[in-house]
């Protein structure tokens, strides 16, 4: 996956939140998360080229071996 202003050049933030389904912390986080998001994607549409919120899988990793 590349990352940076290639992907989303209008906006000027994007907050990434890498979830992987065996992770405590990341099904703690969701339901937190999925409400932010709505909220903040209902108050600044995309066409507002402020913020958006974004949920990238990575389950794929092990747990303790994500390379970031």
């Amino acid at each position: 996956m590349r990352c940076g202003p290639t992907r989303a050049p209008h906006l000027r933030a994007v907050v990434v939140n890498f979830f992987a389904p065996w992770c405590h912390w990341c099904q703690r986080l969701e339901p937190t998360w999925d409400a932010a998001t709505s909220a903040v994607h209902d108050k600044y549409p995309e066409s507002d080229g402020r913020v958006r919120l974004a949920k990238v899988g990575s389950s794929h990793w092990e747990p303790g071996r994500v390379p970031w």
